[in-house]
């Protein structure tokens, strides 16, 4: 599982998938095992998802990318 790894080396995850209660159960499993983890629902079909999803994860790249201490 390559966000495990991420995760364990500190990175911060923004995940996406078509199959939110996936997404929810992965992200509580990293977040619970000390990670920091969020999810944003995507389906690539569909455009308007694709922009919300883009315009979530832009924002939380311009506040900063940083590493846990």
């Amino acid at each position: 599982r390559l966000a495990y790894e991420f995760s364990k080396y500190g990175a911060v995850l923004s995940l996406s998938a078509r199959k939110e209660d996936q997404l929810k159960k992965l992200c509580g499993s990293l977040n619970r095992s000390g990670g920091q983890a969020k999810y944003y629902p995507l389906d690539v079909s569909k455009i308007e998802q694709i922009e919300a999803a883009y315009k979530k994860v832009s924002l939380v790249s311009r506040i900063g990318i940083y590493k846990r201490t």
